[in-house]
Parts: C-alpha cells; structure tokens; sequence
C-alpha cells in the first residue's frame, strides 16, 4: 500500500499530533480533528495542517474525503468503536483504518528506519527530548516522534537524510509492544495504567518482553534486576564519568549504577535521564565525549517539562506522585533557600487517582511544599457509574505534615489572584498536570 492522503481522529493528543506533523514532513497529505484546541493543534495549525476543533460527527470527514479522497485513517487508543468518525468512515469506504502503530510501522519500512526507543513509567518524554536534542545540537540528522511540544522544533519530524528513528515508546495500550527496536532506553518502571496492566506482575511482564523485542537496552542496574533481565557472560567496565557498566559478551544489555558527576542540569531526575543519554551517544554517536558532555548541559527542556510561565512561575506535566515529588526535588534546587514553594495540583484522571489511593495515596510527595492548591480531578475516560474522588478525599492521603498546608481549589479567576498574590511575595509557584492551558490564557495573553 502507498498512501497519500492520512485523516487523524484525535489528531490533538500527544501521540496523535507528532505523528501527524512526521507524516507531513514525509510528503503525505494530514486532516485531522479534535475536540478541543489545546498546544499541539495550535502548533498543527502552523504548519498548515487542516484541523477541525468541535464535534467529530463525521461531516468534516466526509467534506475533506470529497475532495481529498482518505487513503488511511488512524485513531488513538481512546477512540471507542462507535465513534461517529469510525462509523462515517466505514460509510465512506475508507478500509485501512488502524491504530498509530500501524502507520509508525509503515513509515519504518518504507524509509528503512532504526528506531532508537524511549520507554519508562516516567521521564520518557524529558529523555527523548534529550536526545533529540542532542543531535540537533551535534548537527547529527534524524527523525523524532516525541510525546509533548518542545522550545527547539516540532514534536514530529521526518528527516530523509537519516535513518536514525528517535521514538518515545509509550507502554499505555502495550503501544511499545508493536515495534522491534534497534535500541531501546528503559528509564523507570513504576506500576501504573491498572486499566491496562491488572497487577504490578503484568506491567514488568510487558517491559521484559519489550526489552526481548529490542536490538540493544541501555537502562540501570535495579531496573534490570526488577525485570529479571536474563545476560549470561556478564562483563563490568567502568566509563569515563565513574559509572559503572554492564554489558554482556553481545553487547545487547547495557546497565548503569549512578549519575555520570559531569552532567549538572537541574534536577536528580534530569540528571539520571541524562546519563542514560550520554550512555547510548558515547557507544553509537561516534562523537567524542568533548562534545556530548556540554551538548546535554545546555538541553533547554520541553514544554511543560519544569517550563518557566513567568519569573517564578512554573508548569510542569507531572500527574503522578513520583513525578511531582523529582518535579519538586528540581524546584528547590532551583529557587532560592528563601523562598516557599507553592504548588498547584490537577490530578489526572479519576481510574489512576484510585490506583494511586490503593498504593498509599500521595504521602510524602508534597512534603517540600508550603502551600498546595488541589484541584478537581480531570476526566479521562470515566464511566457513568464510576465514583468520584474529591480534592479533599485525595487531600486526605497526604502526610501529617503536608495536610494543613492543602486546600481544595478550582481552576479560576479566584485562584489565579491568589497565585498573583503569591508572586508578589516572591514565593516559587508551581502548577502540575496535563491541561495548564488555563494558567498560561492568564499569564501568556
């Protein structure tokens, strides 16, 4: 099959939307639509990619297929069978309707790509801008499919000058699980996604077989250790920064102990991500350390990776504990011993808020916190039926030391009075989850 015109249904997810812009680049035709506007169909638009924001009743379809007859339709793992998009396109006679993978896969045969995988329960994406990142930065060319927008480029490219593939490789739907790697960078497994994954056992099961699909692992030692990483002819060596290695006799298993000392980004997390980086350009770049260290040290981050709104203002993607608590490490690093740290929290999705009260709630992550604004849970895929956890229940898991300082809050006019309020103070704020668009309408307009 050579497709030329590709509709997207959802074409705003972070998934979604990078793929689209790759396809662009790749010489097809992209339509897409959405519900909502949000960062990455604003950035869609500025590529000249026709996107459609509102219902999804089918009639948009229909009026692009007329005139640009749809060869391919992907939709994203939200997308349920009686979507009125899917069933209009059955209508149309559009056959070759397929999730992401499908197409990925396709553009890796038909460009005879290797694909670099980052996968993990957190930091994927941060690490997979690194990466991209440095190659930019080396003037090393190569496509990227990368998970949020970034400050340095578009999320999706397609170079054909390369066959270098930089993939964020994302576990959700076992989306990982469809591709074979040329090497894959494993940076954390924690459980999560209990709507896909029933227990913990599950969720290491997909990783170990994700890492028996791929070509080559760079990952730390612990993490190999909890997935029961099998490499018989073990080898130790250390590496230049003082990190341990290890690597089997074919070389397909790579681990490390600690933070290479060379690297100084902010953060622990940025830091440990980062040496999983430096790993894989000093064995396959071909560029001398000379180069690779300075090149990570300068790496800007994506948006709402720890982006800076305005003068100690600050949004961050982070919606689970672990990540929030490395997101806060980060945030006293870089404000001053002074000053407070204020964080405002939108939890995502009611299925994983749940999951998360099941394994202790959020106990110490707000710790480093004075003040913490919990907002409403965001919906993702809620059922009629399914109860929902308030500000107030979520607060309530927190330690005994963080309690006093949490308040329920909403997303409004009101609270953004407060955070100026905060500002004038100079206290460091800090907004966590996925949908910021809110705050940056107060702060960016």
């Amino acid at each position: 099959m050579n497709p030329k015109n590709i509709y997207f249904i959802g074409i705003g997810g972070n998934a979604m939307g990078p793929l689209a812009e790759f396809a662009q680049d790749a010489g097809y035709s992209v339509f897409g639509s959405d519900r909502g506007a949000n960062l990455m169909t604003e950035e869609l638009s500025t590529r000249g990619i026709n996107v459609h924001i509102g219902e999804q009743n089918g009639d948009f379809l229909s009026q692009v297929h007329s005139q640009t007859p749809i060869d391919w339709l992907i939709h994203s793992s939200a997308v349920p069978e009686s979507h009125p998009e899917l069933a209009r396109a059955r209508e149309l006679g559009i056959n070759n309707i397929t999730k992401r993978s499908d197409l990925i896969n396709f553009f890796i045969r038909a460009h005879n790509l290797q694909m670099i995988a980052i996968a993990g329960t957190h930091g994927k994406t941060t690490t997979t801008t690194m990466l991209t990142w440095a190659f930019h930065e080396l003037d090393i060319p190569a496509s990227h499919l990368i998970g949020a927008p970034i400050t340095f480029g578009f999320s999706g490219k397609f170079d054909p000058n390369s066959n270098i593939f930089i993939y964020e490789a994302d576990e959700y739907d076992r989306n990982f699980l469809a591709y074979s790697p040329a090497t894959s960078i494993i940076t954390t497994v924690d459980y999560d996604h209990a709507d896909i994954y029933p227990t913990e056992d599950d969720y290491k099961a997909a990783f170990w077989e994700f890492c028996q699909k791929s070509g080559k692992v760079i990952t730390w030692r612990s993490i190999a250790e909890k997935l029961k990483l099998q490499n018989p002819g073990v080898e130790y060596e250390k590496t230049s920064g003082g990190v341990t290695s290890m690597s089997s006799i074919n070389q397909r298993l790579i681990t490390l102990d600690g933070v290479d000392s060379r690297l100084k980004l902010a953060g622990e997390h940025n830091r440990e991500n980062a040496t999983l980086v430096l790993e894989y350009l000093r064995r396959e770049s071909g560029r001398p350390e000379i180069e690779l260290i300075p090149a990570l040290n300068r790496f800007p981050s994506a948006k709402q990776r720890f982006e800076r709104l305005a003068d100690n203002l600050y949004t961050d993607y982070g919606h689970t504990p672990e990540e929030i608590a490395a997101t806060l490490q980060m945030a006293r690093e870089v404000a001053r011993p002074d000053q407070n740290i204020v964080a405002v929290y939108m939890p995502h999705s009611n299925a994983r808020q749940k999951e998360i009260v099941s394994r202790g709630g959020y106990s110490n992550t707000f710790d480093v916190a004075s003040k913490i604004y919990w907002l409403p849970t965001l919906l993702a895929r809620l059922s009629e039926n399914e109860n929902l956890l308030t500000p107030n229940d979520l607060i309530n898991t927190l330690s005994e030391a963080s309690k006093p300082n949490a308040e329920p809050a909403e997303p409004n006019e009101t609270l953004i009075q407060k955070i100026k309020q905060h500002l004038s103070y100079g206290d460091f704020v800090i907004f966590f989850g996925t949908d910021d668009r809110w705050l940056r309408n107060s702060f960016l307009s």
